[in-house]
């Protein structure tokens, strides 16, 4: 039975909508794993600043220390905002986890305030070690449970 040129063209479509298709799902994976990654900077970034805060340094190294994450804090907030909404499906979770970072930062430059005027800060310091490994825990989860979705959403090597 011959080959007429529709059935030809209805095999080409299958094969270009199924290649479309793949395209589209490898750019998707590729951009969530790109967002996982951005996270895990913002995660490190927090991670150095509570080691910071906890490590015995005196206030003139600490206080140079704290200017970097300062310079840093407003690149990291945007690189969180901009790859949470990718990986945080739950808008209400994702608004809170963004008020806390920025908490969190505003709380680093009052941290760094009372370093270079009294030499301390118990109470910038305690929120700080409370609420740093709250979010970075958060992190993790979101993250988690966003490879487990790509794994689902990923076919099977046979």
């Amino acid at each position: 039975m011959p080959v007429t040129p529709l059935k030809k063209d209805l095999g080409m479509i299958k094969i270009m909508s199924t290649i479309v298709l793949f395209v589209f799902s490898y750019f998707s994976l590729a951009q969530n794993r790109n967002a996982i990654d951005s996270l895990f900077q913002v995660k490190d970034y927090l991670l150095n600043v509570k080691h910071c805060i906890n490590q015995e340094q005196t206030v003139e190294e600490k206080t140079i220390q704290l200017k970097r994450f300062i310079k840093l804090a407003s690149s990291q907030e945007a690189i969180f905002e901009r790859n949470a909404t990718a990986v945080i499906k739950n808008k209400q979770e994702l608004k809170q986890l963004k008020t806390t970072l920025h908490f969190i930062l505003q709380s680093i430059i009052l941290y760094h305030e009372d370093i270079k005027q009294k030499g301390k800060s118990p109470t910038e310091s305690m929120y700080l070690n409370k609420n740093i490994p709250l979010l970075v825990d958060k992190i993790y989860y979101y993250c988690k449970i966003e490879k487990l979705e790509e794994q689902k959403r990923t076919p099977k090597k046979q």
